[in-house]
């Protein structure tokens, strides 16, 4: 089973967990829960403890706020968790560029380290010689001129981040 979570403030010291998982769980009442961080190779386990309310809800407790540290977890990230059936979650996490966060490795998320590397279609340009330049209309985003999909847009510090664009390959949403 899979869902997602929002880190919101309150999320910093327990996080509840969807009653569809609980339902899932069938009565069974686990103690702790392990996370690690969803991705190939042998990943850090963190033990954390579960506890629940009168009302069944129930949270990531004692251990997650070491989680959130270690991972540099803040307000507005995405989180997408993935049971396993052996009381173990891999945990995806997307910040507020829309694009998984990637971790040099579990040894360097210890300090909340993360790699330079973004996802492929989201990543920021540092230097002004990037071959992109600033839209000239007011939005901030120029129309790709090439075939690739993207646009470019760039802000007043000199950063400038491609952005997927659909185009014709727009599909609509019910």
């Amino acid at each position: 089973m899979e869902f997602f979570t929002i880190i919101l403030e309150k999320s910093s010291s327990r996080q509840v967990l969807p009653d569809n998982f609980v339902k899932m769980l069938d009565g069974h009442r686990p103690q702790n829960m392990k996370l690690r961080q969803a991705g190939n190779g042998l990943r850090k386990l963190w033990h954390v403890e579960v506890a629940f309310d009168t009302d069944g809800s129930m949270y990531l407790d004692r251990g997650w706020k070491q989680f959130v540290r270690a991972y540099d977890l803040r307000h507005g990230y995405f989180l997408v968790f993935r049971y396993d059936d052996n009381a173990t979650f891999a945990v995806k996490v997307f910040d507020m560029t829309m694009c998984q966060r990637r971790y040099q490795d579990d040894d360097d998320a210890s300090n909340g380290s993360r790699s330079s590397e973004y996802c492929d279609r989201c990543y920021v340009c540092g230097s002004s010689d990037s071959g992109y330049s600033k839209s000239s209309n007011d939005s901030g985003y120029s129309k790709s001129s090439n075939d690739s999909g993207y646009s470019k847009s760039s802000s007043d510090d000199g950063l400038t981040m491609v952005i997927p664009q659909l185009g014709d390959r727009a599909m609509p949403i019910w």
